[in-house]
């Protein structure tokens, strides 16, 4: 049978994630696997370190946007 190995790069958008019981709402999520094996039977894998550095950035980037965000519609209430 044909044999495979393959880097996949995939991208979560407009998601939410839940890591350590935390769960989020992220714009954008890039997540490393690998297909590899048979074509028959193929496996995935995460390069799960990689995925929780990156849901850790995009969730925090996620929320001091919505901080930022949030803060400049309070303060524009006042003006209008």
């Amino acid at each position: 049978p044909l044999q495979v190995n393959l880097p996949l790069y995939v991208t979560l958008i407009n998601s939410d994630i839940k890591v350590a019981n935390t769960s989020t709402h992220i714009d954008s999520l890039p997540i490393n696997l690998t297909l590899s094996g048979s074509l028959n039977n193929p496996s995935v894998k995460i390069d799960a370190g990689d995925f929780l550095q990156n849901a850790i950035k995009s969730g925090v980037q996620q929320q001091l946007k919505n901080k930022v965000e949030n803060g400049l519609k309070n303060q524009l209430k006042g003006l209008f």
